[in-house]
């Protein structure tokens, strides 16, 4: 969607980074929320009256590092609206999917689209929603780089000439071990909202550079 970005720092990767394809790793939730004319959305809790109930999916998806992106891009999506059922269900079960759960944890390429809302913020300018268009699911990283590779039109690595390849930067393992230290903190501070949880690791430097809330020692710290 189109907002308005009052730092300009910000404003220069969101405008490097934005696009209308992505591909990576996918992340899923959904919750029970309570709509009502004139409240602002609320999570319903167990026992309370279901009237004005409705689910609400927030799909994530984390950029491959191949492609150069490092911004997680997310999608809260009301069940009950025309951009679940007609474009990101809809797609979703043209590609095989019987289940929200069948895509945890799977590889992506997906495609920005209108998702048919408009609204004016509060700083009076129109904005477009968008949406996550479904294009291919993969079960394995290898697979999605090679669907970005001929999206791209890019050569895979293993057949460009030895002098044509690009040098991979060195894992500075002693930073790593230092930024991980801190891994724990960040998990527990966040550990019942997963975008909250995301955006403080990408926010953070140099723990930005070794994980995100895919790696395994976050996601094994999520589990303990």
């Amino acid at each position: 969607m189109s907002v308005q970005n009052l730092d300009p720092m910000a404003a220069a990767v969101s405008d490097a980074e934005s696009a209308s394809h992505y591909f990576g790793r996918l992340q899923v939730d959904a919750q029970f929320v309570v709509l009502k004319k004139g409240q602002p959305k609320q999570v319903w809790q167990e026992g309370e009256p279901t009237e004005g109930r409705t689910t609400e999916v927030i799909i994530r998806l984390n950029p491959l590092d191949v492609t150069g992106m490092t911004r997680m891009v997310e999608r809260n999506v009301l069940s009950n609206s025309g951009e679940w059922s007609r474009i990101v269900w809809a797609t979703l079960k043209d590609l095989g999917v019987k289940s929200l759960r069948d895509i945890e944890g799977r590889w992506a390429h997906i495609e920005m689209v209108p998702s048919g809302r408009k609204w004016t913020n509060k700083e009076g300018a129109e904005v477009i929603g968008s949406t996550f268009k479904f294009v291919g699911l993969y079960d394995l990283e290898s697979d999605c780089v090679k669907a970005w590779e001929s999206f791209q039109g890019v050569t895979e690595a293993h057949s460009a000439p030895p002098q044509a390849q690009a040098v991979q930067p060195a894992i500075n393992e002693a930073e790593k071990a230092a930024a991980s230290q801190f891994l724990r903190l960040i998990v527990d501070a966040n550990r019942n909202d997963h975008a909250a949880l995301a955006n403080a690791l990408a926010s953070m430097s140099p723990i930005n550079k070794y994980f995100t809330i895919s790696s395994p020692e976050v996601i094994a710290l999520l589990g303990a």
